[in-house]
Formats: C-alpha cells, sequence, structure tokens
C-alpha cells in the first residue's frame, strides 16, 4: 500500500466533507480512479474514507433544489441524438423499450436538477415505476461506450442527485404529467439505483473483484440496488445484482 496516496485521498475526502463540496465529492479525481496499488483498489481506500468520515449522515444535510420550472421535459420523444451520447442515447432506448424486469416501465430520461444555472447538480438519467411493489427508481445509467465512470463514481453519483431531489415536488409534477394512467408517486416509493450495462468500466470492477467491502457497505448504507443491462436483439435484459 502506497501510504502517502492514501493519506492525500484520505485528507481530500475530509475537506470535501468539513466543507461545501460533498454536493460535488463525486466529481473529484479520485473518486473516479480505476487500478490499485498492491492489492488495494482505489475505489476501496475512497470508500473507506468515506465511511470513516461519516459521508452517509453529512450527505443527508445537503440543501434541497427545488426546480420550480418543473422536472418534466415538454417534447421528451426518445429519439435519437445523431451524435456520439452513447449514454443519452441508451437512456434513449429504455425510454422506447418501455418495460423491463427488475425496474419496470421507464417514464422519462434526462431530468433535469437544476434551478438556477449555476446550482452544482445534473441530471437523473432515467426514472421508472414498478406497480408491485410500488416503487420509483432514480436510475444513474453507466453504458460501456460511454464516459470511463467507475463504479464508486456511479454510486456518489446517484446518491447526491436523490438527496438534492424536491422530491415532494417531484411527485406532484408527474403525478399530474400521468394522471390519466394507473400511476400515481410518494415520496416514500423513490429509489436509489444503477443500472450498469455488461462490459462496463462499472460492470468489469464488479466481475473483477474491484469492488471490496468497503465499497460494498458504501452502497448499502446509501441503500441503492443495482442492476444489470444487457442489449437483446431488439430489446434489453435487466437483471438485479447481488452486492
Amino acid at each position: 500500500m502506497n501510504q502517502h496516496t492514501e493519506l492525500l485521498i484520505r485528507q481530500r475526502v475530509e475537506q470535501c466533507l468539513s466543507g461545501s463540496g460533498i454536493g460535488s465529492l463525486y466529481k473529484e479525481k479520485c473518486m473516479n480512479w480505476s487500478g490499485s496499488v498492491g492489492k488495494e483498489p482505489y475505489s476501496e481506500i475512497c470508500a473507506a474514507a468515506l465511511l470513516d468520515f461519516g459521508f452517509v449522515e453529512k450527505l443527508k444535510k445537503l440543501q434541497v433544489i427545488t426546480r420550480t420550472t418543473g422536472y418534466v421535459t415538454p417534447g421528451h420523444d426518445g429519439q435519437p441524438t445523431g451524435t456520439n451520447r452513447k449514454e443519452e442515447d441508451f437512456a434513449k432506448a429504455l425510454f422506447r423499450g418501455k418495460w423491463f424486469h427488475c425496474i419496470g416501465r421507464v417514464l422519462d430520461y434526462q431530468v433535469p436538477l437544476k434551478n438556477k444555472q449555476d446550482d452544482k447538480a445534473g441530471k437523473i438519467d432515467l426514472v421508472s415505476y414498478c406497480s408491485d411493489p410500488a416503487t420509483v427508481f432514480l436510475i444513474e445509467l453507466k453504458v460501456k461506450d460511454g464516459a470511463k465512470d467507475t463504479l464508486l463514481r456511479a454510486v456518489l453519483e446517484i446518491a447526491t442527485y436523490y438527496q438534492v431531489l424536491d422530491r415532494k415536488k417531484f411527485c406532484d409534477d408527474y403525478n399530474c404529467a400521468f394522471q390519466k394512467e394507473d400511476i400515481h408517486f410518494k415520496k416514500g416509493q423513490i429509489k436509489k439505483a444503477l443500472l450498469i450495462e455488461v462490459g462496463s468500466l462499472s460492470h468489469l470492477q464488479i466481475k473483477t473483484k474491484q469492488m471490496g467491502q468497503e465499497l460494498k457497505e458504501l452502497i448499502r448504507k446509501l441503500r441503492i440496488t443495482v442492476f444489470s443491462v444487457e442489449p437483446t436483439g431488439q430489446s434489453h435484459s435487466v437483471q438485479e445484482l447481488t452486492i
């Protein structure tokens, strides 16, 4: 173990958690390092530091961003972008596919969180709804042809987005948009999820056992469900992964 590297990571995590940087912690370079020093994956060092410095509890104090213009974006038709935005096009393909095992019906994609331009928040990749039991999934998507994001970064990203989301307004907006259908969101139904494509960096980290006990514990404490997705002809196969 390179103790200097470990110390630097722990110091950086502590700095972010003690100041105002917790909302953008997932953007920190060290949270997206792949590989390892010796036998210890970087993600394990980071996850251990996050647990030690109380990230899970401190994240709950993050200020909610209320999007006054609403969370439902008119004109979402799921048509491909025709660009190299692979992750967005993958999300749109799932939206066009509508319903999938485990995650249910995909209702929307690229859901904005910002209220002002300078708000530190991105977009929720996918929103899906299962009727039995009633569950709303906020989904962070990672694909093999997209950004080379680690599993740890994906975990921190969706956990942060969940926390800054005004869940009451989010429910009100979607209940209004789907009022003619048998869909009704409630705050208590909202869950965090990862949907990682087979062959992506995040998926490979699970399969090659770069996801150690510290990262597993962080995922459990943040109550994130992890699914895999794989294209199968004209559709996609979705499976829940055991963490």
